[in-house]
Order: C-alpha cells, then sequence, then structure tokens
C-alpha cells in the first residue's frame, strides 16, 4: 500500500493543476495583448456550426490564439478530474479534508468557461473580462494551498495533540488578515488598470472602464507599497521566532519587489505587451507565494491530521 502522505499521483496532479492555472493566465495574457479575444466569434463553438477555427486565406492568427487559450480549459479540467481521482482512490492515503478542495478547483473551472464564454458574448466587455482573472487568481490561491497540505501534512503525535510551532499574537493575526485583504485589493485594482488600458483583446473596437488610467495605476501602485510595508512587518515577527518561519514571507518579500521593478518598469516603457504579459504571469506567482506563507502560519488548523508515527522521517522533519 502507499505510504499515507508520499502519494505520486496526488501531488503530481495537485502540481499539475497548479502549473495549468499559471499557465492559463499567461495565454490569457496573450489572448489580451494580442487582440485575440474575438478570433473566435462565438461560444462554445469557435464559429458557428464549427467548433474548431475554420482556416482559408483571410484567416489570421487570432482564432487559433483563442482557441489555444479555449483548449488549455479543456485541459484544466481533465487534470481537475484526475486530481479527484487520486484522492478518492482506495490505494492512496485518505484524504478526506482535501476533496473539498479539489471540487471546489472542478467547480470553479466550469464557472471560468461559462464566464469566459460571457466575455464573448459580451464582446470583450471589461468587466466580464476582470472577473474571468479575478477567478484565475483564485484559483491559483485555492490550487497552492493543495500542494501545500500535500506537501507538509499536519502532523498529530499518539494523545491527538496537533503540532505547533507557538502562538501568534493578536497584532500578528491582524496583520496577516490585513495582507490578505491587502492582497485582493491589489489583484483587483491591477485588474482594473488592465481594464483602462490598451489591451482590451479586442483589436478592432476595444471597450474599456472610463476611469483615468493614470489616476487608477497609481492607487494601484500605493496598495502594491502598503502591501509591501505589511510584508515586511510579518516578516519581522515571524523572522523572531525562527528563520525557518521567516523563509516563506522572504519569498513573498522578492516576489512583490520583482513585481513592483517589473510594473514600473511597463507603465514606463509604454505597457511592452510582453511586458504586459510577463506582469501577469507575476501576479500568478505572487498569489501562490502570498498563499503559502498563509499556509505555513496557518494550516495547523485544517483536518484531518495525520499521526506523526505514521509519516515517514523525512517528512516529519519538513
Amino acid at each position: 500500500m502507499s505510504s499515507p502522505v508520499h502519494d505520486a499521483a496526488q501531488r503530481r496532479f495537485a502540481i499539475a493543476n497548479l502549473i495549468a492555472q499559471i499557465g492559463i493566465i499567461v495565454t490569457g495574457g496573450a489572448v489580451r495583448v494580442t487582440g485575440s479575444g474575438l478570433g473566435c466569434s462565438s461560444w462554445p463553438m469557435c464559429e458557428p456550426g464549427a467548433f474548431t477555427p475554420v482556416f482559408h486565406e483571410a484567416s489570421s492568427f487570432h482564432p487559433f490564439v483563442e482557441f489555444g487559450n479555449r483548449t488549455l480549459t479543456g485541459v484544466l479540467g481533465i487534470i481537475a478530474l484526475g486530481l479527484l481521482w487520486s484522492l478518492y482512490r482506495k490505494a492512496a492515503p485518505a484524504r478526506p479534508d482535501l476533496r473539498p478542495y479539489a471540487w471546489a478547483v472542478l467547480i470553479l473551472i466550469a464557472i471560468q468557461a461559462i464566464v469566459g464564454g460571457m466575455s464573448v458574448w459580451a464582446t470583450l466587455h471589461p468587466a466580464v473580462v476582470g472577473l474571468h482573472m479575478a477567478l484565475s487568481l483564485g484559483l491559483v490561491s485555492l490550487s497552492t494551498v493543495l500542494v501545500y497540505r500535500l506537501f507538509r501534512p499536519r502532523l498529530q503525535d499518539e494523545q491527538g495533540n496537533v503540532s505547533f510551532t507557538g502562538r501568534l499574537s493578536l497584532s500578528e493575526s491582524v496583520v496577516h488578515i490585513a495582507i490578505a485583504v491587502v492582497t485582493v485589493v491589489v489583484a483587483l485594482l491591477g485588474v482594473v488598470v488592465t481594464g483602462t488600458g490598451p489591451h482590451s483583446g479586442d483589436a478592432e473596437k476595444p471597450y474599456r472602464f472610463a476611469i483615468d488610467p493614470i489616476f487608477i495605476t497609481r492607487l494601484h501602485a500605493v496598495a502594491a507599497w502598503l502591501l509591501l510595508v505589511l510584508v515586511l512587518v510579518a516578516l519581522y515577527a515571524a523572522a523572531k521566532r525562527s528563520k525557518a518561519q521567516a523563509g516563506p514571507w522572504l519569498v513573498v518579500l522578492a516576489m512583490l519587489g520583482a513585481q513592483g521593478v517589473l510594473g514600473y518598469i511597463q507603465y514606463f516603457s509604454g505597457l511592452n505587451p510582453f511586458l504586459v504579459v510577463a506582469h501577469m504571469l507575476g501576479s500568478g506567482l505572487t498569489v501562490v507565494a502570498i498563499t503559502w506563507a498563509m499556509a505555513a502560519v496557518y494550516s495547523h488548523r485544517l483536518a484531518p491530521i495525520e499521526r506523526a508515527s505514521d509519516i515517514e522521517p523525512v517528512a516529519a522533519s519538513s
């Protein structure tokens, strides 16, 4: 029988799911900056009577870029089903705590596909397209929790006591809540910033938010700076307890710094398409880093628990 923790199928599907969730942000960015959002004129069919792009002499690359992004949604669904299978199969370790997460991923992927279709029906209204991106970031966060829980399960001794590295102060808990809230604000403001810029996804008739792009960009930057300060506070508090607990926050700090530099270069270079896609990739990776750091602090409160005696030494030491 497989080890109660080290199940290869569960881990592989969870990692594949996370990579694919980040990947669809990148392909969605490619759709935006190439103006391929309406490359397929309908949904769920690409063209009336045709599920795939129809090639002819007047064809451009836009239908193939858009269809490629749609195809990745199908891949995501297959991976999510594989993840569910790995969590339910009898030969695998029982992880009923992770099954709701996996079901949530599958359901959100289906909702994501519907929102994608709605964006086509709404001729790429920035609010619908923005919701598409927001759902992707939510899926990235959820998928990160799945990976974390599979690689770093909670430990419990023979008496049922949960292992924990120490209680958090009220002020530190408030800082963590603030980080979560401001992260959401930064992400949503970033979506609005994109909704005011030139990359609407439609090369012919871009439909944008009627908001001053410079104002909303500066607001996004202010929120990002606030998030950076909060992460520095969390890093300081974690470092006072142990270097190991400070590690995840150092990664978050590095990601925020890289995103900030990339964002400013992107802004002052006139929103270069490659930098826009890179910034979208960075947003997904930043969500991964912040979610991982939060999970490292709070996953001890989640159930169920593996007994320490059942876990291989290498897992227990992690």
